[in-house]
């Protein structure tokens, strides 16, 4: 991928099939989608290329060789990589507040998903950004990639409830 626009579906063709540690980014490649759209919204774009390059340089920047993804600190690494003071924050009232004074924002959160019939923690990431009449959110699984919500806590994938951890970076 060489366009620098939105990545909304990381099922999409243009980047779907590309490697990921032993999986492929339509598989296990939120994180590194919120981190380039995150750059983006932050107006110091990277190509994607370069992001994925970033994570597939060492196997242990991918959880289980991309299957699960990334944990959050190697997403935090890889901003930090990239030039961006980063913060962290876990409370509802906490992410609000600094997700309004973010250049950018990263949603990480844990859901309920049912797998064979067996109920199974699942997580994503989601670039989001505040607007003025709440939040607007890329990579969601939602039809066209968007979703927008209310509070950061409110969001929240098909109505479950869920455990968030959000990631603000700021430009240095």
């Amino acid at each position: 991928m060489t366009a620098i626009c939105y990545i909304l579906d990381q099922n999409d063709r243009a980047c779907a099939s590309l490697p990921f540690g032993k999986v492929t980014v339509g598989y296990g490649g939120c994180g590194p989608i919120a981190v380039y759209n995150a750059m983006l919204t932050a107006g110091q774009p990277r190509s994607f290329d370069a992001v994925l390059s970033w994570f597939r340089e060492k196997p242990r920047r991918t959880f289980l060789h991309g299957r699960l993804g990334v944990l959050p600190c190697q997403l935090k690494a890889c901003l930090r990589h990239f030039g961006f003071r980063v913060k962290t924050a876990r409370s509802s009232r906490r992410i609000a507040a600094l997700s309004k004074e973010a250049d950018a924002c990263i949603l990480h959160y844990y859901f309920p998903r049912r797998i064979r019939g067996i109920l199974l923690p699942a997580a994503h990431y989601v670039e989001f950004t505040a607007e003025r009449d709440g939040y607007l959110a890329r990579n969601t699984g939602a039809r066209g990639g968007i979703s927008r919500f209310a509070q950061p806590a409110a969001y929240g994938r098909f109505g479950q409830r869920f455990l968030p951890l959000a990631i603000f970076l700021y430009r240095t």
